[in-house]
């Protein structure tokens, strides 16, 4: 389905109910009920060419009760499992013949072949996209070190952490944005020369909060030589700042102690508690500069799309909207709607992720060197 047309993607949403563990237990089933069937047949045959041997007959009763049971146990373990699997049309192509395709190539608008044939997941036209420069420069794909896995003896209780990436610089500060409510995103990073590199992402659905959210960020990052985190957080985080109750500093207080109260050696840094308003106009051509590059003051956003796809994904599918102000200026804001998706569907699909980013990029120093609108910063940015 094509969202972008209006069609419903009510199939693409049935991918969250396929228990992979499962799957990979029915194929292992599988195998041995193939397996059992090949033995029923080899001991059929023997039988039918054997009629008087009695000791053939027993041994083919014996294997057809085998082959009932694993049949019967298949089926059992197979009932109530979804396997979803996206695949392209071409596997019919033996039947329908590449003439049949190519028709369609002259008769279909190539977007449309690529989702209705291909079964390439639609993405937000570019005219649409909030971050429209957003491109596959901005992603790379070989952040995982696989030096630790391959020498691990099996992979049963491998446990990943930061000693897995391959780009980060340990013994360099992280940074981190952060975006509360019913999800909780946190997007980590480090500035490194003329790349931002993003590093790996965390995020928390209810009834987890802060607390888990600091336990998995310090749990990866255990390895870290130079523990030193700084914050990049929501505006709204620092509501209720004066009693503590914060969202700023209770997930401070999660990464820098842990759950017994004993401290972590891990410091954290909050960047924005005294930040003004920055307009979303203002976060849309900053992104502008920092995705494609073209300002030389400014580093290139680069995200690691196996470690934070999430984050990948949220930028892919964050819409813009235009609106005229009462001096008809015309300003871009960002479509929110998707917040309010069902809680299963907020890491990939809405704009919590790329609002982590948001506050983890829009600094002062970022802001003062884009071309677009300008900013008199007197403390650390937010945005709205």
């Amino acid at each position: 389905p094509d969202p972008n047309q209006g069609d419903h993607d009510w199939i693409i949403k049935m991918s969250g109910n396929m228990d992979k563990d499962k799957i990979r237990k029915l194929i292992e089933v599988a195998r041995v009920v193939n397996e059992v069937r090949g033995e029923w047949v080899v001991a059929k045959r023997e039988m039918d060419e054997n009629p008087t041997d009695t000791t053939k007959k027993r041994n083919f009763k014996n294997v057809q009760k085998k082959r009932d049971r694993w049949e019967e146990r298949f089926r059992l373990f197979r009932m109530g499992t979804t396997f979803f699997y996206i695949v392209s049309s071409f596997v019919n192509v033996d039947i329908l013949t590449t003439d049949y395709f190519k028709k369609l190539m002259q008769t279909m608008d190539f977007s449309e072949f690529m989702v209705s044939i291909l079964s390439i997941y639609p993405k937000l036209e570019i005219g649409k996209m909030f971050y429209p420069t957003l491109s596959s420069k901005n992603f790379f794909s070989d952040g995982f070190n696989y030096t630790r896995r391959d020498d691990f003896g099996t992979l049963d209780n491998f446990e990943e952490c930061s000693l897995d990436l391959k780009y980060v610089w340990h013994d360099q500060p992280l940074e981190a944005g952060l975006d509360t409510g019913n999800m909780c995103s946190l997007p980590v990073g480090q500035p490194q020369g003329r790349v931002y590199r993003g590093l790996k992402e965390f995020y928390t659905l209810p009834p987890k909060f802060l607390p888990e959210l600091g336990k998995e960020f310090r749990d990866f990052f255990k390895y870290h030589k130079l523990k030193e985190l700084h914050l990049y957080h929501d505006r709204a985080a620092n509501n209720y700042e004066s009693v503590g109750e914060d969202h700023a500093s209770k997930i401070k207080k999660a990464i820098e102690y842990n759950e017994d109260g004993s401290a972590t050696g891990w410091v954290v840094t909050l960047m924005n508690r005294n930040q003004p308003t920055i307009s979303q106009q203002q976060e849309h051509e900053l992104f502008l500069d920092l995705l494609s590059g073209r300002n030389p003051d400014l580093p290139l956003l680069v995200i690691d799309r196996h470690n934070c796809p999430n984050w990948k994904s949220s930028m892919e599918l964050a819409e813009k909207l235009i609106r005229t102000d009462k001096h008809g200026n015309k300003r871009v804001h960002k479509i929110k709607t998707s917040e309010k998706l069902p809680k299963n569907e907020l890491p990939k699909r809405s704009t919590n992720f790329s609002d982590a980013g948001k506050y983890l990029m829009c600094r002062p120093e970022y802001l003062e060197k884009t071309k677009g609108e300008s900013s008199r910063m007197t403390g650390m940015p937010s945005t709205h």
